[in-house]
């Protein structure tokens, strides 16, 4: 069977997740979502197709979003979803079944996967303990989930998150609304040493170079993989990530996570 994994990520988590189920399916291939806007992969080519995308205060980054719009399935093509998060997939498995549905598609198995969050400018990584406990019961979910989709045993996760409530959705759609102008207000330090990391890691192409200097536009979806990545610790926002620690899945190098320009 023809298969295609998606994956948005900034600091390697989902790309981590999708490296391992392809693994475990055997042939799989494992594209970035961006690769979708370049117009060289035709989507019904493939009888299955998964998508690892992260939760961001409860939903689907935009982008990902906005991305599945663009495709018409085929309705025989098998389709997975999985969210990969800190802990709370909030609406993000209903963000991706609907989106999927209005493109002619039908989802058939619904998964989560825990792994350390990365929203730097709430908190730093966790200690290593943390990390390595979290990614042992990752790659064993991982497994059920090769598993299941192998032998057609897929579940649905037909509620949201268990810390979701609906009455903290008009909180989180101002906080997702304010995402493009927190990221256009990301700082630099003198510590920059023009090296471009940021804007090879930038899963949306939304920083380029001025004068050895990154700059910022108005896509940002707060992937953080600018932050996460930079190798002198110069860019911040608000001096909130200044002094806490960095975070990256430690199986994903910044070679892993370097994009291609579109």
């Amino acid at each position: 069977m023809k298969t295609a994994i998606f994956y948005f990520s900034g600091t390697g988590n989902n790309l981590y997740v999708g490296r391992k189920i392809a693994e475990g399916l055997g042939g799989a291939k494992v594209y970035p979502f961006k690769e979708i806007l370049k117009g060289e992969i035709t989507i019904q080519t493939f009888d299955r197709i998964l998508f690892c995308v992260p939760s961001y205060y409860s939903h689907v980054p935009n982008f990902v979003q906005k991305i599945i719009q663009t495709i018409e399935f085929e309705r025989t093509q098998k389709i997975y979803s999985i969210v990969v998060c800190g802990g709370n997939r909030g609406h993000a498995i209903e963000d991706l079944r609907d989106v999927i549905s209005k493109s002619n598609g039908c989802v058939c198995g619904e998964y989560m996967v825990m792994l350390p969050g990365n929203y730097i400018l709430s908190y730093g990584g966790l200690p290593r303990i943390v990390v390595q406990v979290e990614r042992f019961f990752a790659d064993k979910k991982i497994k059920r989930i090769v598993k299941a989709i192998v032998h057609n045993n897929a579940r649905m996760l037909n509620r949201p998150g268990l810390f979701y409530r609906k009455s903290d959705e008009p909180r989180l759609k101002k906080a997702i609304s304010e995402f493009a102008t927190i990221g256009a207000h990301f700082t630099v330090s003198n510590e920059c040493v023009g090296c471009g990391t940021c804007v090879n890691v930038c899963p949306v192409n939304n920083i380029a170079m001025s004068n050895r200097k990154p700059t910022f536009g108005q896509e940002c979806q707060q992937c953080m993989a600018c932050i996460q990545w930079c190798p002198a610790r110069a860019i911040d926002y608000e001096g909130k990530a200044s002094a806490r620690k960095r975070y990256h899945h430690p199986e994903i190098t910044v070679k892993d996570i370097r994009k291609e320009k579109l």
